[in-house]
C-alpha cells in the first residue's frame, strides 16, 4: 500500500504588496517587512530578523518624463548586527528593571521596533507605527490591511536633576524631574543630544556603537633609530636592509579602513546601501520591471522617487519573499 503524502504548505503570505500613492520628486517613503506579514497573517512577525526577498517587481503608469525609484536597505555587515545588538540587550537590560519584579505587565507582543534613519523618525509615528511606512494592500482596489498597534520602541534615561515643589506645609519638596525618552534609528547621527540639560529624541544606534567602543591601536611604536641601529646594519650585506626597515616601518601600518567612523554611524556612509533601482526611459509608456532578490536587514526599506517632471507619478510594488519556516518566510535573527 503505498504511503500518503503529506501536503506541504506555506504557513504564511510570502508575497506582498504596496501602492505608493502619488509621489513628488524627492518623496521618501519606507517599507517594515515584519509590519507588513504581521498584518497580512496575523501573528508577530519580530522586526529583529534579516528578512531575505526572492525578487521585487515594480509598475510603473504613463508618466510625461523620465523617473527613477531607488530601494535601499541597511548595510548587512557585522556592524549593522553588532550595534544592533547591543541596542536590543541595553533595551532588555533597562526593561529588567521593571519586569524582574514586575514580569506580568510586559505586553504579549513586547518586542523591540527601531527606525531606519533620522529621517524615518522625523516624519512622525502614531500607535500604528511611523507615518512614512507605507502599508501593504490586499486586492486590486488597492484595500489596505487594518491596522494594528506598531509602538517603537522607547528609551528612557536615568534622571539625576531635581525640581522643587511647591511649598505645601512643611516647606518645599525636592522631586526627581520627569525622566527623558527618546527612540532609536541605525543610521546616520542622533536625532537631539544625550546628556545632562540637553534633549535627545533618538539615538543613533551605529553612532552609539562606535562611541562606545575602543579602536584598534594604529602603527607600531617602532623606534625612530631602527634603520640606523647597528643591529640592523650588522646584517646588511648590499647596502639596502636600513631603506627596507624604514618601507617596512611604514607601509601598511594602519587599518584599510577608517579606525574612528564606523560605516553607518554619522561621519561615515550613513546613508542606506543601493539594492535596486527603477527606471522609467523614455516617457509616456508604462513599465514592469523585476529585480533580483537581496537580504533586508530588520526588514527595512527605504524607498526614494526622483522624477524629471513635475508631474506625479505612482507605483505599485510586489515583494515576493523566500519562503521558508519563520512564519511561512525564510528569516535568520539579527543576533545570531
Amino acid at each position: 500500500m503505498a504511503r500518503k503524502r503529506k501536503s506541504v504548505r506555506s504557513k504564511g503570505s510570502t508575497t506582498l504588496m504596496f501602492t505608493s500613492g502619488l509621489l513628488e520628486t524627492g518623496a521618501v517613503k519606507y517599507i517594515d517587512l515584519a509590519q507588513s506579514l504581521s498584518k497580512a497573517n496575523r501573528r508577530l512577525y519580530r522586526q529583529g530578523m534579516c528578512y531575505y526577498i526572492h525578487s521585487v517587481v515594480a509598475f510603473l503608469p504613463n508618466t510625461t518624463g523620465a523617473s527613477v525609484l531607488d530601494i535601499g536597505t541597511i548595510p548587512d555587515t557585522w556592524v549593522s548586527h553588532k550595534a544592533w545588538k547591543k541596542s536590543f540587550d541595553l533595551w532588555n537590560q533597562m526593561n529588567k528593571l521593571v519586569l524582574k519584579d514586575s514580569p506580568n505587565v510586559e505586553g504579549k507582543w513586547h518586542d523591540y521596533k527601531v527606525f531606519f534613519d533620522g529621517a524615518h523618525y522625523s516624519g512622525g509615528k502614531t500607535d500604528a507605527g511611523p507615518n512614512l511606512n507605507l502599508n501593504p494592500v490586499v486586492d486590486f482596489g488597492s484595500t489596505a490591511y487594518a491596522a494594528g498597534e506598531w509602538n517603537m520602541s522607547t528609551f528612557v534615561l536615568p534622571e539625576h536633576d531635581g525640581v522643587v515643589q511647591a511649598p505645601g506645609g512643611t516647606g518645599a519638596a525636592v522631586l526627581p524631574a520627569a525622566a527623558d525618552e527618546f527612540n532609536a534609528h541605525m543610521l546616520g547621527a542622533n536625532v537631539g543630544t544625550p546628556g545632562p540639560g540637553t534633549s535627545l529624541n533618538s539615538g543613533g544606534i551605529i553612532e552609539m556603537y562606535g562611541d562606545t567602543r575602543s579602536h584598534v591601536q594604529g602603527e607600531p611604536a617602532v623606534p625612530a633609530d631602527l634603520s640606523t641601529s647597528w643591529g640592523t646594519i650588522l646584517t646588511d650585506q648590499g647596502s639596502q636592509e636600513p631603506e627596507l626597515s624604514d618601507i617596512i616601518e611604514t607601509a601598511n601600518d594602519e587599518a584599510p579602513y577608517s579606525m574612528t567612523n564606523y560605516q553607518g554611524g554619522a561621519a561615515n556612509a550613513d546613508g542606506s546601501i543601493f539594492s535596486s533601482k527603477l527606471m522609467a526611459v523614455p516617457a509616456n509608456y508604462p513599465l514592469v520591471q523585476s529585480f533580483n532578490g537581496f537580504v533586508a536587514p530588520l526588514g527595512l526599506l527605504k524607498l526614494q522617487f526622483a522624477h524629471s517632471e513635475s508631474t506625479s507619478s505612482a507605483y505599485q510594488l510586489w515583494i515576493n519573499l523566500v519562503p521558508g519556516t519563520y512564519g511561512g518566510v525564510h528569516a535568520t535573527r539579527m543576533d545570531a
